[in-house]
Parts: structure tokens; C-alpha cells; sequence
């Protein structure tokens, strides 16, 4: 059995990654999401593995009361660096963490109104961290409170050789020396719902070639956390 310790892959480290997710545009479901709320002043949101920033920064143009984690340092502090330029340098420092999605004790219970997840959970290397990485989610969430997740999914090979299970069958070496959780769509919905999510629309299946070679499969998900009576 994995380790539920988290890890990290050196790649994001790297400058040029930093530099890749830092030219890249908002999320464009997110940007409708935002553009359909009446207030998007009034809600609180966490971006879960910000990485450069690119959600953090739009957020907060927007007005939002935003806060971002992420478990690379020097995506951390690319998302802390440009978020200054909208709230000040020491309004970015407070609200920016360098944190893994399996530990966000620093945050109380149901205290974000919406989290961002786009490409996160994926990087777990067990289904141990998995869960944990969720159970997580669901403690900083209010009850109602909405959840928005890219996942990689089952038949994803960023490499072109055939990405395989390894010690589970959730776990997938999709490049080489880093395994990934991966599921299909029905997968990641019924392992949500046994931490109290519900989709508030069908989850998509996105399929499409990988520049490394092989294909990139995304499961596109909306859902929303349960009320303490509907928990009952």
C-alpha cells in the first residue's frame, strides 16, 4: 500500500511549467459559472491546486473573496506575486498557502461557499490520499456549498505508451515514475456522493490527444455538497 503522505511531482517545479500555467486563460466553465452570479462578491472561494494563479487572478478581479493552495512552492508564489497586483502584496500573503489538498487545517470547518478543484485530486498516488484529499474538501465546504472538479480519467496516457494499472485498479502510471488515481465518470460520481457530494449536472467525459503522445481523458464535474439534512 501507497503512502498517503503527500507528493509532489518535481515537474512542477520547474520555470517553464510555472510559466506554461501562468499564460493560460481562466477556466471557461468556471468563467460562466461566475458570470451567471448575481453577487459573485459574496462568495468565498478556494482554488485547490491554484497553480500559477490563473482562476486566483480572475476571481479577484471579479471582487471575489478568494483564497488558493497548492503544494509547489514556485507556483505558489507566481499565483502570490500576480494576485498582489489585485488586492496588495499583503492581502495576497494572507490568502495564497503553500499547502497539500490533504491537510487544509489551517482553514475552519464550512468556511468556503465554493472550492475550485481542477486537476487536483488526480495527483494522489493511493486511493488512501484520495479520500483523504476529499474528506477535506467536504470539511472546508459549507453544507450547499458548491464543488468544481477536472479529473483525469481512465484511459489517459500522457505518453503514448500505454498508461497501466499499478498495486489498484484505480491506480495508473500515465507518466513514467508517477502514478495518478483515475476512475470513469459513474467512478469519480459515486466516490464523491460517499463524501456527501451531488452532481448538479451529468459529469462529462472530454477526450482528447496528448502533445507527449497517447490522449488526455478529463471528467468534467459540478456538484454540490449536501445539507446536514440531507446527510440524515
Amino acid at each position: 500500500m501507497r503512502s498517503t503522505e503527500p507528493t509532489l511531482n518535481p515537474r512542477w517545479n520547474e520555470p517553464e511549467q510555472v510559466a506554461d500555467f501562468a499564460a493560460r486563460e481562466p477556466d471557461l466553465r468556471l468563467v460562466s459559472i461566475v458570470d451567471a452570479m448575481e453577487d459573485p462578491g459574496s462568495v468565498r472561494f478556494l482554488d485547490l491546486g491554484c497553480a500559477a494563479g490563473r482562476n486566483t487572478v480572475f476571481l479577484a478581479e471579479r471582487g471575489c473573496d478568494v483564497h488558493a493552495t497548492d503544494l509547489s512552492r514556485p507556483m505558489v508564489e507566481e499565483t502570490t506575486r500576480r494576485l498582489a497586483t489585485t488586492v496588495g502584496k499583503a492581502e495576497a500573503l494572507r490568502r495564497v498557502h503553500l499547502l497539500p489538498m490533504t491537510d487544509l487545517s489551517r482553514f475552519t470547518d464550512r468556511s468556503f461557499d465554493f472550492i475550485i478543484a481542477l486537476g487536483i485530486y488526480q495527483q494522489a498516488t493511493s486511493l488512501e490520499e484520495w479520500d483523504l484529499a476529499i474528506g477535506e474538501t467536504a470539511r472546508v465546504l459549507r453544507p450547499g456549498g458548491l464543488l468544481l472538479v477536472a479529473h483525469f480519467g481512465v484511459g489517459t496516457d500522457l505518453t503514448g505508451r500505454h498508461g497501466h494499472p499499478i498495486e489498484s485498479p484505480n491506480v495508473y502510471e500515465i507518466r513514467e515514475g508517477h502514478p495518478s488515481v483515475l476512475f470513469d465518470a459513474a467512478e469519480l460520481d459515486a466516490r464523491l456522493a460517499d463524501h456527501g457530494f451531488d452532481p448538479l449536472e451529468p459529469t462529462e467525459t472530454v477526450t482528447k490527444p496528448h502533445e507527449g503522445g497517447g490522449q488526455r481523458v478529463t471528467l468534467n464535474a459540478f456538484h454540490v455538497r449536501r445539507t446536514d439534512r440531507e446527510h440524515r
